[in-house]
């Protein structure tokens, strides 16, 4: 999730960049520099604060393009916040251009994430110890995202008890204690 943050916050600044450079800002470079820096903040904070970097989300694409514009909104609110407070520096155009670009390069990276991010990955090895009928409750997990965090390696079934699963990743194993 860290790299994903990385990547949408230079995104963000890149765009405020590329507007300020397609608009000619009569910036000087170190101030378009903390502006780009700034906007890249505002927009990381206004997409943290509506859940986009959530790891058990439940979202389909529709939800991430709308949580894109809601936190986009939020941007703009806390970007409007600091033009009030220091005014003259940045016109409307660029902020426009800046939220335009940043829009379509988050709803790339949110693509090209969902994509080829290895979500397996990020789970966790799990050995269920036990293979009786409350075990058996994890194998009828239908939806994806209940799933999501965790891989069920090996059910080790405990002496005496009776199993219910049927898998081939049932083991018996001996207790030495």
């Amino acid at each position: 999730i860290l790299v994903l943050v990385g990547v949408e916050f230079g995104a963000a600044a890149a765009a405020f960049y590329a507007g300020g450079v397609f608009l000619s800002a009569p910036l000087l470079p170190w101030r378009m520099g903390l502006w780009s820096i700034g906007f890249g903040i505002a927009v990381v904070v206004g997409i943290t604060s509506v859940g986009l970097y959530q790891p058990k989300q439940r979202l389909t694409m529709e939800g991430v393009l709308v949580r894109i514009g809601v936190g986009l909104g939020l941007a703009a609110v806390v970007v409007a916040l600091i033009e009030f407070l220091l005014p003259g520096e940045v016109r409307g155009a660029l902020w426009a251009w800046s939220f335009a670009i940043s829009l379509g390069a988050l709803i790339v990276t949110r693509a090209l994430f969902a994509r080829y991010a290895d979500h397996e990955a990020f789970s966790r090895s799990v050995l269920v110890y036990g293979a009786g009928e409350r075990a058996g409750r994890l194998l009828k997990l239908r939806r994806r995202s209940d799933r999501r965090g965790f891989n069920i390696v090996a059910f080790a079934a405990a002496p005496g008890e009776t199993t219910v699963v049927d898998d081939g990743r049932v083991h018996m194993v001996r207790v030495v204690l």
